[in-house]
């Protein structure tokens, strides 16, 4: 995960979650199709903060409308890495709180993220299920960011 090292309160900010494969074999993960806070369906993506002046955990939340639960899996939405290779195009462009992420307090957080795929839900067609791909609930790093009062313009 990446994110900015110091932001002004209220700002929006765009972190950057990248996924890499640590095996030595090709790896498939279903792309992040669930953008609501509600989990409908997997996988989901979610983006935590913890304000460390007090070691509250947040989790962001995207309450606006979507449909992306009932939206089809298609192929495109698998993703195969090669060992060894990175792609950011898992969650970044789609799940709202990587695109518009805010902290409106200053102090001290640190953000990361937790990707869920526990298996397709059985509404899903079979015909764009991958029986190859990767279920499992993994976390990302964690980054610090520094959020500073909000200057006067």
């Amino acid at each position: 995960m990446e994110a900015p090292a110091e932001i002004e309160a209220g700002q929006i900010f765009t972190p950057r979650l990248s996924f890499a494969n640590r095996t030595g074999k090709p790896l498939v993960v279903l792309k992040a199709v669930d953008k609501t806070a509600f989990h409908y369906r997997f996988p989901n993506l979610d983006l935590y903060v913890r304000d460390e002046s007090n070691g509250f955990v947040y989790r962001w939340a995207y309450l606006g409308g979507t449909c992306a639960w009932e939206n089809t899996l298609l192929h495109s939405d698998h993703a195969t890495f090669a060992p060894g290779e990175q792609r950011t195009d898992i969650a970044n462009g789609w799940v709202p709180q990587f695109q518009r992420a805010f902290i409106n307090q200053p102090g001290s957080y640190t953000l990361w993220a937790i990707y869920r795929f526990c298996g397709y839900s059985p509404y899903e067609t079979e015909d764009y299920q991958d029986p190859a791909v990767h279920v499992g609930v993994h976390a990302s790093n964690g980054v610090r960011i520094e959020v500073t009062r909000q200057r006067s313009h």
